[in-house]
């Protein structure tokens, strides 16, 4: 598996913070995140996705939430038609916890204040069951364009 490259700068500055946890810390930086999707129950439900996913040889294990799971046996995810479709969105495990502890609920106003890519405004929507408001707002043009897509 290729490693992720770490600056020297990086490696520098946290092997004075870390002193003799450095080299733990650095295997720990290079590890490949596992896969995890937030299903769009807005546009389906957990069980019919992970039903048509696990037919095309998806191994799925339900996550802290009906609607999130952690992925294995595939590749390429993103590449799936029914993510280009919006079903569901790719999103690390940790991102999710946010719009979870929120907690928000029908007919809410939640402000996403830093939005983009749009993975949590869409979490936020389907906590939501589609009935409130968000107002979501991303400052870096670049980055708005994937919220807007999302």
């Amino acid at each position: 598996m290729k490693k992720t490259f770490l600056p020297p700068s990086f490696k520098e500055k946290y092997e004075r913070i870390m002193g003799a946890e450095a080299d733990t810390f650095f295997d720990y930086c290079q590890k490949k995140i596992p896969k995890s999707l937030w299903v769009n129950s807005l546009k389906t439900t957990p069980k019919k996705m992970t039903e048509q996913l696990e037919r095309e040889g998806w191994e799925l294990k339900e996550l802290f939430h009906e609607n999130a799971f952690s992925v294995s046996g595939v590749q390429k995810p993103g590449n799936n038609e029914l993510f280009r479709n919006g079903l569901f969105n790719l999103q690390e495990k940790a991102s999710m916890i946010p719009a979870l502890a929120l907690n928000p609920r029908k007919g809410d106003r939640v402000l996403d204040a830093t939005a983009a890519p749009g993975n949590k405004t869409l979490q936020l929507s389907c906590l939501m069951e589609g009935k409130g408001e968000i107002i979501a707002t991303e400052k870096n043009v670049t980055r708005f364009r994937s919220l807007r897509f999302n």
